[in-house]
């Protein structure tokens, strides 16, 4: 079936009753999705490179029987030597782990529909047979669908200064905390994505008024809608009073704190629509001991915002590690009350996984009481990595906020404070640590008067300050020279685990 995603190269070798089609055919039964035990070992010992014996990213030449991997370039070597251009055939071959078709002569992965029902056909079999139930589907738009976005083509453009998702938040009386809360969440990617595409279904009785994965959900497509008056978050407001109730009167809050409560509270209502939720007297630090101890939610809280710390426990006699893993949400960092230069974000971190000596305890493996030493590590990074501030002190009579101003950059790498150290010269593996920045609550005033506003990166590199109702673009050296409470980076490169 010829479709617009079809070079001719691709219709050539592989189109309807060419003999390259059954080939490919055979290709995807045996060695991408096998469906045998037989044929799955046989894929593990067959699929390497024939040069260098990598298994990452092998492909099959499909005008012979050669496997060479792409990362290497040793299946591009293989195909320029072997089979030249200005031949008779198309030059194509397969990726062995995804079964997607690679045109040499194109340089570029290309497709078409009826490869892709084979393709999805083959895998769906291969899964079944491994008794999977659920897993991953490609999106192929239907023929209707693909009428209504050719007579709506000026709905797909989006101009560099779209406007769309910046709205004002109307302060209900001290209510800026939450204003700022909400316009981090949403401007977070991953969860716009989320609330945009995927709809929610609660069980609760009367979800609109109870359930703030609903409440969550109205609040994207008002941001998202054409309307750009200000939104007044009453509802949201009235939802987190009835479920924290140490949030509820109209007293200033801590914004900090009401992240976690909506976090906590969304976690929570997740949970309970998938009938596995727990009570709502819940804090976050018990629902997260509660993760860890059962299998790991999915929801999308925790996919976004869960990572782990490592903290290792050293005994300086014997040498012996005792090791726990935590899980987090958030990362608070201590505040260098000794100085009144201004600090940075990385000497923050390093101070935060700094080894810390505890003195004599009684060691698990030599039973005898000895010098520790207590290190804290990131062993997995979150999707979005949220970074608290604690300048608000409250010591006995002593209450006071710390106003020493804290540098941080645009882009953030997180190697340096991971648990397994990456190899400085992988690229990738660094790419996979970095974040970018998108997203800067600050606090003005003192704790008995103060007042949030916040910056959100919008389009890609345009930044906005949202000051409750009002909302003004501004240069991004105005962000990164603001005080800083909360900061909030995102992933530059998304992992993506099988589930």
């Amino acid at each position: 079936m010829a479709t617009a995603y079809t070079c001719e190269h691709l219709s050539t070798q592989l189109g309807p009753g060419s003999p390259g089609r059954g080939q490919y055919e055979m290709l995807l039964k045996r060695l991408v999705y096998p469906r045998s035990p037989v044929e799955r070992v046989l894929k593990s010992q067959k699929q390497k490179c024939a040069q260098c014996d990598s298994t990452a990213r092998v492909h099959a030449c499909l005008l012979c029987v050669h496997f060479g991997c792409y990362g290497n370039g040793h299946i591009q070597g293989h195909v320029d030597a072997a089979h030249p251009a200005g031949g008779s055939q198309a030059r194509l071959s397969v990726d062995l782990s995804s079964g997607q078709v690679y045109c040499h002569d194109c340089s570029d992965y290309r497709y078409d529909l009826s490869l892709l029902q084979m393709l999805r056909q083959c895998r769906r079999r291969a899964f079944k047979s491994l008794g999977v139930p659920n897993f991953f589907e490609d999106w192929i738009p239907s023929e209707e669908f693909l009428a209504v976005l050719a007579k709506n083509r000026l709905n797909l453009r989006v101009s560099t200064n779209q406007l769309l998702g910046l709205r004002g938040l109307v302060n209900l009386g001290n209510t800026c905390f939450m204003s700022c809360i909400v316009q981090a969440l949403v401007h977070t990617p991953v969860l716009r994505d989320f609330f945009l595409l995927d709809p929610h279904s609660s069980l609760r009785e009367h979800p609109a008024l109870s359930c703030l994965v609903c409440e969550f959900a109205r609040l994207f497509r008002e941001f998202y809608s054409d309307c750009d008056n200000p939104f007044v978050p009453s509802s949201t407001l009235h939802l987190i009073w009835v479920h924290a109730h140490h949030l509820a009167g109209y007293e200033q809050q801590d914004a900090h704190e009401f992240l976690m409560a909506a976090l906590n509270l969304l976690h929570q209502h997740f949970q309970a629509d998938s009938g596995s939720g727990e009570p709502n007297g819940c804090t976050v630090g018990h629902q997260l001991q509660l993760q860890q101890q059962r299998s790991p939610c999915r929801c999308i809280v925790d996919q976004v915002f869960s990572g782990e710390f490592q903290s290792d426990l050293k005994c300086l006699g014997c040498d012996s590690v005792s090791r726990t893993i935590d899980p987090f949400w958030d990362i608070s960092l201590d505040m260098n009350t000794l100085t009144s230069e201004s600090q940075t974000l990385g000497c923050s971190l390093e101070r935060y996984i700094a080894p810390e000596h505890l003195g004599k305890i009684r060691c698990f493996r030599c039973q005898t009481v000895q010098d520790s030493i207590k290190q804290l590590t990131f062993r997995k990074l979150p999707v979005v990595a949220c970074f608290h501030f604690k300048r608000f002190q409250h010591a006995c009579l002593n209450h006071r906020k710390i106003s020493t101003h804290i540098s941080f950059p645009e882009l953030l790498d997180m190697t340096p404070f991971m648990s397994s150290k990456a190899n400085h010269d992988d690229s990738l593996e660094r790419l996979g640590k970095q974040y970018r920045l998108f997203c800067v609550v600050n606090h003005s005033g003192s704790l008995s008067a103060g007042h949030y506003t916040c910056y959100v990166r919008h389009n890609c590199n345009t930044w906005y300050k949202c000051d409750d109702h009002q909302i003004s673009d501004v240069p991004v050296s105005e962000v990164l020279t603001s005080e800083g409470y909360l900061l909030f980076y995102h992933k530059v490169v998304l992992d993506y685990h099988v589930t």
